[in-house]
Order: structure tokens, then C-alpha cells, then sequence
């Protein structure tokens, strides 16, 4: 199996210089220019550690699910 490796402190440019993804060993940046977005489409999860912990939307209404307690700060 292959992977693609960049180094630490490194980017991957999409589009425009500013739009990048990148890593240091810690975090992963998602990055995008001015007024820019991270779209994810209709149906599609964010999810955190599992299933139980998720962030959706379908085009019109987003729900917050969690197995556990749900803290709003």
C-alpha cells in the first residue's frame, strides 16, 4: 500500500495558495481564503470518536447528536 507523506510544517495547496491543508505532528489545518468555507455535503457527518458523537446536516436542518451529555458553553 502507498501513501502520500508531507512533512510536518508543510501544505497541500488547493486552488488558490490560501485554500491548504496542513499538519504539524498534532493538528490538521483546514484552510481557506477570505470569506471562504469547509463544505461538507447533505447527509454527511462530522463525527467525534464514533458514531454516538455527531455534527449533521441534510440542506436544511443540522442536528447535534451525542450518546452522552451534550454540554452547550
Amino acid at each position: 500500500m502507498s501513501a502520500l507523506k508531507v512533512a510536518s510544517g508543510k501544505q497541500i495547496q488547493l486552488g488558490a495558495a490560501e485554500e491548504n491543508i496542513s499538519g504539524d505532528g498534532t493538528d490538521i489545518t483546514f484552510a481557506v481564503g477570505s470569506g471562504g468555507d469547509i463544505n461538507l455535503p447533505s447527509n454527511i457527518g462530522l463525527t467525534f470518536g464514533d458514531d454516538g458523537e455527531k455534527i449533521e446536516g441534510d440542506g436544511t436542518n443540522l442536528t447535534i447528536s451525542s450518546s452522552g451529555t451534550l454540554t452547550v458553553s
